[in-house]
């Protein structure tokens, strides 16, 4: 043997040993589509020591299987161009997928003389697919009965909850503010409309976790914030027999932001500092302002954080892997809540700590706006006044009676109805200015009535209130021809600004 002759076996070994260590399929097709070449590993496969010169069929493959792969090997052939695929085929190791790719052999003129392919075994590969396939199916099923329970429930949460606010709304009209029942009734709102907001928190789970909860924004004091902050955690403090105390800027500080929001935030730091602290422990709120900044921080004597929770200690979900004797329950929401709300509100949060058993500090930073002149509650009250006629329907007797003495309170004249064809019948005799329909009411719904008023051209404005607040909900409403969807427990100072409006219209159309 010569050395040309020596180098050329050297080289075939070589090349053999490199394909018949690979566990994929390597293999050669002549121009007459019989095999040529096949490794080791597909040699098992097909079940035969030799594949020379050997078709498809011969080779163990069905007869559609083997004319596909003829199709494609004269395609390959007439096009030099490579062709891949996916198919089952059953072998010696049983039934299998495999992702194969067929490739033209070209000469040094550029000619097609061979056709080379490679398969590979893709069948774990697709049973692990589809088996994520089929969990990701199972997380979106257990996510949507999840947003029709908490929509359900939400709806359900909030027909009791609209009465209540209505019946406070009526007590603070009729009420002497100087009366002791007059800051009970203002302190009982502030609670339902805490509870509302928490209900509505039932449909923002998703919002939560993107930061795309929405803002009532407003010009509100930071005494105010603090106030509802502690009529909410109070309790919580005065169950640890915890020391409370409360150093605030001499001056009025005011703060562009959602006062119910803003109120959680603080709430929920005071009740982690009650809840991780021992009993009879210290807790202080401290308030200054630097410039055009809040720097609100609340201190406690508390187990303290070790540094390596303090960079998760905002994570959803996370307590800080602290000692569970001192939990009192919780989802682990609250902290991480709280600072993208802070962040919605352009401000930071951040915890300190001196280590374990030396207590924490929470920090929230805020921008604050200068002062201006806020309107009196009473004064808002007397300019909350209406002249409209109103059609008001509702199957709630409670949600009805106490959102029509309301609206009668603020000056309105309300027909009442507690059923959809009540409404379509009481449309025609008492010539309303607006109407204002639940959704929900039994056979025929608020949906019903609103087409069935659209069908005869009545143009007026159409009010949907309904305890479905989501935005289909929304959008479905908005199609059956209303012109406004608000939520129950709707807020009465909202109700009534939009009332203003068309009020206004309809004065000037008059004119």
């Amino acid at each position: 043997m010569d050395q040309q002759d020596f180098s050329r076996e050297q080289q075939r070994r070589i090349y053999e040993t490199a394909l018949n260590s690979t566990p994929d399929f390597v293999y050669v097709f002549g121009l007459d589509h019989r095999a040529i070449y096949a490794n080791d590993a597909l040699l098992k496969v097909w079940g035969v020591e030799d594949v020379r010169g050997k078709s498809w069929v011969e080779l163990g493959y069905e007869q559609w299987h083997a004319d596909m792969h003829d199709r494609e090997l004269a395609q390959v052939i007439a096009t030099r161009a490579p062709i891949r695929g996916e198919i089952p085929f059953t072998g010696t190791n049983g039934r299998r997928i495999y992702d194969y790719i067929f490739a033209p052999v070209l000469d040094a003129n550029g000619a097609v003389v061979a056709v080379a392919g490679t398969t590979r075994d893709v069948t774990d590969r697709k049973a692990a697919e589809q088996i994520l396939r089929d969990h990701a199916d199972r997380l979106a099923e257990a996510d949507r009965a999840k947003d029709e329970f908490l929509a359900t429930l939400s709806h359900e949460l909030r027909n009791p909850l609209a009465p209540l606010r209505n019946g406070l709304e009526i007590l603070r009209r009729i009420t002497d503010p100087a009366s002791q029942a007059a800051s009970l009734h203002a302190m009982m709102e502030r609670q339902v409309g805490h509870l509302v907001r928490l209900v509505d928190d039932l449909l923002e789970v998703s919002r939560i976790t993107r930061g795309t909860l929405s803002l009532q924004t407003e010009r509100v004091s930071l005494e105010s914030i603090v106030q509802a902050a502690l009529e909410t955690s109070l309790p919580v403090i005065n169950a640890g027999s915890h020391h409370l105390e409360v150093h605030l800027p001499d001056t009025p500080v005011w703060i562009e932001g959602d006062r119910v929001r803003l109120a959680q935030i603080l709430s929920n730091l005071l009740n982690n500092a009650a809840k991780y602290s021992e009993r009879g422990g210290r807790i202080a709120i401290d308030g200054a302002v630097d410039g055009e900044t809040l720097t609100l921080s609340v201190a406690d004597t508390g187990i303290g954080l070790a540094p390596e929770m303090i960079p998760r200690i905002f994570d959803m979900f996370s307590r800080g892997d602290r000692d569970s004797s001192y939990h009192q329950g919780g989802l682990g929401i609250g902290l991480a809540l709280s600072r993208r709300l802070a962040a919605m509100h352009g401000g930071t949060i951040e915890a300190r700590s001196d280590g374990l058993g030396h207590g924490s500090v929470f920090v929230m930073r805020l921008p604050v706006r200068a002062a201006s002149r806020v309107p009196t509650q009473e004064r808002a009250a007397e300019e909350q006044r209406l002249s409209l006629r109103i059609l008001l329907a509702d199957d709630n007797i409670d949600v009805g009676n106490s959102l029509a003495d309301t609206l009668r309170l603020l000056g309105a004249d309300v027909w009442l109805e507690d059923n959809g064809p009540g409404a379509l019948d009481a449309f025609a005799v008492y010539a309303p200015d607006v109407v204002i329909l639940d959704i929900g009411m039994p056979r025929v719904t608020g949906y019903d009535v609103a087409r069935a008023l659209r069908a005869k051209g009545v143009t007026l404005p159409l009010i949907a209130l309904t305890g479905w607040g989501q935005d289909a909900d929304r959008e479905r409403a908005l199609a059956a021809g209303f012109d406004h969807h608000l939520v129950k427990p709707v807020a009465i100072p909202l109700l009534v600004d939009l009332l203003q409006r068309i009020d206004r219209r309809t004065t000037s159309a008059c004119a």
